[in-house]
């Protein structure tokens, strides 16, 4: 008898097309609420939803790099790993916190636009993971 052997899944970094999605999507939302927020008078609510989208996808984007670089050595250190997420945490609330006290009192809403991209994400990458759940 001999087993089937499967490979791994791959890792959600390597699902192809997937920031590209994210990025188009966050995009458009962002457009959107510049547009609408304009139209209400408030486009300075509109852009600091896109700044929060903007900052949403720049740590985005410095998570999958970090996820690389840290599989890439097939050793990956957990406490290194989570002291740089700390760190990177740390300055995307840090520039969160500067625009919420600088531009009171609409500043909290970047906190909208940093939300939103997160919700954008976990809808972008739940999709294919479902299909491919109900396919198995």
């Amino acid at each position: 008898m001999t087993e089937a052997t499967t490979a791994p899944p791959a890792p959600i970094t390597d699902v192809p097309g997937l920031p590209g999605r994210v990025y188009v999507i966050a995009a458009g939302l962002g457009l959107t609420a510049v547009l609408a927020l304009s139209l209400a008078g408030e486009w300075a609510v509109g852009l600091l939803i896109c700044t929060g989208l903007a900052l949403g996808a720049v740590n985005s984007r410095l998570t999958r790099a970090s996820i690389a670089r840290f599989t890439a050595t097939g050793q990956a250190d957990k406490r290194k790993f989570a002291v740089a997420s700390l760190v990177r945490l740390g300055y995307v609330t840090g520039v969160a916190a500067v625009f919420v006290f600088a531009f009171p009192p609409n500043g909290w809403t970047i906190l909208v636009g940093i939300a939103t991209f997160q919700v954008v994400v976990m809808c972008v990458t739940s999709l294919p993971l479902l299909k491919e759940i109900r396919r198995a």
